[in-house]
């Protein structure tokens, strides 16, 4: 138990059903499930079970809905390659390039183009000769290190904080729960290494940082969790139905949220939906790297791994008020049902 408290008959009944609900949901037959003494639970699976289906037995899913504050595409480490590659590449060449050069523009935290941190100065007038004798900087190889430091060290001033970073609002979507040291760490995370899939139990009350359930290794940093699992009185897979009552081939994931997680969803649509519409505000589509457009997000996690992170459709316009949410993303049938 979370809390230390003893296990009670009515925890392990609840245990057995959601495990018997899961496994029903994978398509595994003829599954038995009992238990055996005052805390274990035995489940027996025919044939060869998937390691999917396993997994559904196994994890202890504690699930939590929390907001995204960043978005990281790929560890400092793989960006440090990357960038390490096209140097090699550029120095390898006969044509004189400059593209070595430039700084890995795909490493600033927001996910924007890096901006040149030193401008060329320009020489006076009667100087050509000084300038063309000057020598050009050659690129060098860089580390991991270096990379996240780039990145988190969102104040210019050449060292890591602790500190919290300045509020942007007075919720949870706040950079304020954030620091530079979270934002290093969270690039030197390998969300692709399979020690950092297994899952962990996670403070719902803190911002935590969390790996891509699915090994892309895309990493988040979350804040504090606005809903528990806990608030969901129902959830279940099927066809999509239009707002017209038309049903389309996109399978989906139906929840449905007891009163207080009604509550709780309506406030973060509505708040989700003005980082949405923020990002827009040109009148184009929001640049999907902004600090605006993922704060328009909201992550499912489970265990500490992020099943998915997503915004709100385009033809939400205002706040979820009833509690029942429609989550789409390309699945299968069989991804909807395990979800």
């Amino acid at each position: 138990t979370s809390d230390g408290s003893e296990i009670t008959d009515e925890d392990v009944d609840q245990a057995i059903e959601i495990i018997r609900q899961r496994v029903d949901a994978s398509g595994v037959t003829e599954a038995q499930i009992s238990r055996q003494g005052g805390q274990n639970i035995v489940v027996s699976l025919p044939g060869s079970p998937s390691q999917d289906t396993l997994e559904l037995v196994r994890t202890s899913a504690v699930l939590y809905f929390r907001p995204v504050i960043r978005i990281i595409q790929g560890s400092a480490s793989a960006l440090a390659d990357s960038y390490n590659q096209r140097l090699a590449q550029a120095s390898a060449s006969p044509a004189p390039t400059d593209a070595a050069s430039e700084a890995p523009a795909e490493v600033e935290p927001s996910g924007a183009p890096a901006e040149d941190e030193a401008e060329p100065t320009e020489a006076p007038a009667d100087s050509d000769a000084a300038a063309t004798d000057a020598p050009t900087p050659q690129p060098t190889p860089v580390t991991a290190e270096q990379v996240a430091m780039q990145v988190a060290d969102v104040n210019g001033d050449g060292t890591i904080s602790e500190d919290p970073l300045p509020a942007t609002s007075e919720d949870s979507s706040s950079d304020s729960w954030i620091s530079e040291k979270m934002i290093y760490d969270a690039y030197m995370l390998d969300c692709t290494a399979p020690d950092n899939l297994t899952g962990e139990t996670q403070d719902p009350a803190e911002a935590v940082i969390s790996c891509a359930k699915d090994g892309t290794g895309k990493a988040y940093i979350l804040g504090p969790a606005d809903i528990a699992g806990t608030n969901i009185a129902n959830a279940a897979s099927g066809l999509e139905t239009t707002s017209q009552g038309t049903t389309t081939n996109k399978w989906i994931v139906s929840l449905e949220f007891n009163a207080e997680g009604t509550d709780e969803f309506s406030a973060v649509s509505e708040r989700l939906i003005a980082y949405r519409d923020k990002a827009s505000a040109g009148g184009g589509q929001a640049n999907p790297q902004s600090t605006d457009s993922q704060k328009a997000q909201f992550a499912i996690v489970l265990d500490g791994l992020t099943i998915m992170a997503s915004g709100f459709n385009p033809d939400v316009t205002s706040a979820i008020t009833d509690g029942r949410v429609q989550i789409t993303g390309g699945f299968t049938q069989a991804q909807a049902n395990t979800r």
